[in-house]
């Protein structure tokens, strides 16, 4: 029985869900999957990410709009609202979004003094802990791992409690590429992203997607280049009076081939982000799928492995992921 699903083709994992995925509120899961593409040198400096997702087109104009929105580090809601109104569910009790990508990651790191070494793993939290307790706007990537090899061929990796595989997926891949090139950019290097992979506690489709999705279709790839987007160059006193549809025409976009990536393998010492307690144990029954966590020494914000349980056909299953080896 595949307790850990993996992936290196974006459509068979979008397909696999709808059609297996066991039901999880409004949504099909997969439950644990893994995720991983082999981008390499000849993809340097392009952001690269699905062009449809089994029928449905990916617009660029959403991609721009998000990019310059996590540029500005905005918490309002008004300016990308109107390219994805998806963002007005997400607001707290002050009418502002905790989820901004950019906000989390340059506020719970130090970006200022990051410097990439080869030869070294850099882990990024992107959430504080306060994140984890808003029950409406928690981030669905947790913590990105890079490792910078030789020639700064750069591995990413993100470790993820939740991910909409068609709206939440294909956007993530650019943020996290643009993310690797805007710290090699900072400091004056030139690199390229090898391995790009996700490890998702809950991959899932929308039920109310199905009847919108081609499941004989595949999924193409496209890029365009890092330097063309918000991510390099952004007019933070005046990114929200732009036209984000037109600035789309104007992107050069040209379609990619990828290749199946390497998986890197669990250690013992896994590190994932620390998860509230408390809102995973309140979300038992509706969830049907909840992660317990224990702790290392620094108990405030770092975990050393995961219990995860899980649904499959009737019977439950506990995965203790400590090492290799999985303890049922």
């Amino acid at each position: 029985m595949e307790l850990i699903k993996k992936y290196t083709d974006y459509s068979e994992m979008v397909r696999d869900a709808v059609l297996n995925g066991f039901p999880k509120c409004s949504t099909h899961s997969l439950g644990f999957t893994h995720f991983s593409i082999k981008l390499g040198k000849e993809l340097q400096g392009k952001l690269v990410y699905p062009t449809t997702r089994l029928g449905l087109k990916t617009y660029l104009s959403y991609v721009l709009a998000e990019a310059a929105w996590y540029m500005a580090k905005s918490r309002t809601v008004e300016f990308i609202g109107k390219y994805g109104p998806i963002w007005y569910k997400m607001v707290d009790e002050n009418g502002l979004v905790n989820s901004n990508y950019g906000y989390q990651i340059s506020k719970n790191n130090d970006l200022k003094n990051t410097i990439l070494i080869p030869g070294k793993t850099y882990t990024f939290n992107i959430a504080s802990k306060d994140n984890y307790l808003c029950m409406s706007d928690t981030v669905c990537n947790n913590m990105i791992t890079l490792k910078v090899k030789e020639g700064y061929a750069i591995d990413i990796e993100s470790t993820a409690r939740s991910i909409d595989l068609l709206y939440g997926f294909p956007m993530d891949n650019i943020t996290l590429q643009a993310f690797v090139y805007w710290l090699l950019d900072k400091q004056g290097s030139v690199g390229y992203i090898d391995n790009l992979s996700f490890k998702m506690i809950d991959a899932h489709v929308y039920m109310n997607m199905f009847d919108k999705l081609n499941l004989n279709a595949t999924s193409s790839w496209s890029a365009i280049d890092y330097n063309d987007t918000p991510y390099k160059h952004v007019d933070l006193d005046n990114y929200t009076n732009i036209d984000y549809k037109e600035y789309a025409k104007e992107i050069h976009k040209e379609e990619v081939v990828v290749y199946p990536g390497e998986f890197p393998e669990l250690t013992k010492h896994e590190v994932f982000t620390t998860i509230n307690y408390d809102r995973f144990m309140k979300d038992t029954e509706s969830r049907k799928i909840f992660t317990t966590l224990y702790t290392g020494d620094d108990k405030n914000n770092r975990l050393y492995g995961l219990n995860y349980y899980t649904n499959i056909a009737g019977n439950n299953y506990k995965i203790k992921i400590t090492s290799t080896e999985f303890d049922l």
